[in-house]
């Protein structure tokens, strides 16, 4: 009996100093891999994504909405939403209330040797009405007064209060816009060249120039759009195009 006794005593001592040994390995771990919260605001039509972890990639939001409807946005979906680095914050604008959303994502250079994405859920009630979206407004627009007609894009920057859905540059008496997104390969979907700096605030990229008619141009304007379809000009001024 005594010898059953002290065989006992010491496998709990061993694996309890196994546990503690695996302590800190975990931690470190958990540490490094952080933590991803989700928060609604605009009664459920904007979603701000955050993680504590140094570099975490967002892949996929399935998202309920409050009418019922469901749907899952990627890669390749209706709305790309994959890439972004959500430990620098990331918010994403719905066209309607969300409910809840399954936020998909992966810690880069974790620990282990295999990826190990992950899912986070956010819900929220759905009681209420959208609180109504923010007067759109662009400020600072920083462009070339004079270029050449190209195909690779002219450099163009700006500030503005919301997330852009759309940008481009009216030349007075030109058809259409000098559009900021350039096509995809599926002909009716776009992707935008302009990124957002969330550090300085600033909205930059690129604008198609390649169709614009040569020509000395006066009052040419910037127009965007974000999310909720609300539209805001902002005076650029005179525009030289060199063939």
């Amino acid at each position: 009996m005594t010898r059953k006794i002290v065989h006992l005593i010491l496998s709990s001592v061993i694996i309890l100093a196994l546990l503690l040994s695996a302590l800190p390995a975990s931690r470190a771990l958990a540490a490094f891999e952080g933590v991803v919260t989700g928060k609604f605001t605009r009664n459920g039509l904007a979603l701000t994504i955050t993680s504590t972890a140094a570099y975490e990639q967002l892949w996929v939001l399935q998202i309920n909405y409050c009418d019922g409807t469901a749907e899952s946005l990627g890669r390749n979906s209706r709305r790309n939403v994959f890439g972004p680095n959500i430990s620098e914050g990331y918010t994403f604008y719905a066209e309607k209330p969300m409910q809840r959303v399954v936020i998909s994502s992966l810690p880069i250079g974790r620990l282990a040797s295999a990826p190990n994405f992950r899912s986070t859920q956010v819900r929220r009630s759905c009681g209420g009405s959208p609180n109504p979206a923010p007067n759109l407004a662009c400020h600072d627009v920083q462009v070339a007064s004079e270029f050449r007609r190209t195909f690779e894009g002219e450099p163009i920057s700006f500030t503005s209060n919301s997330r852009v859905y759309f940008a481009g540059l009216k030349f007075p008496g030109v058809d259409g816009l000098a559009s900021a997104r350039v096509a995809s390969y599926k002909a009716k979907y776009f992707a935008p060249s302009i990124q957002f700096d969330f550090k300085n605030r600033v909205w930059s990229g690129t604008f198609l120039s390649r169709h614009i008619p040569t020509g000395k141009y006066q009052h040419v304007m910037l127009v965007i759009e974000d999310v909720f379809g609300n539209q805001a000009k902002c005076p650029v001024g005179e525009i030289t195009v060199l063939p």
